[in-house]
């Protein structure tokens, strides 16, 4: 990717999911940059999430759950199998 094609993104993210991110790309030789364009490009590729998202989860009153609500609960699932050593 040349550097006319650049463009900054300005965004705000959970703390707390940032970090344990950066941890896991630089294990694996990356940064965060260079992993948001991957998720990007395969969005891209994918014509939408490059991930399944197909199971909405619902409350007992029927009603779907928010996608924050969803985020929010898949993040404690992953730091619960996956908990961050201080």
């Amino acid at each position: 990717m040349n550097k006319q094609n650049k463009t900054y993104l300005e965004i705000e993210v959970d703390e707390t999911a940032l970090n344990q991110a950066e941890a896991i790309f630089t294990q694996l030789g990356t940064d965060i940059e260079t992993a948001i364009n991957v998720f990007l490009r395969h969005t891209v590729l994918n014509r939408g999430f490059p991930f399944d998202l197909t199971k909405i989860p619902y409350r007992r009153d029927d009603t779907m759950i928010s996608n924050e609500v969803l985020i929010e609960q898949s993040l404690r699932e992953l730091e619960e199998k996956h908990p961050q050593s201080d």
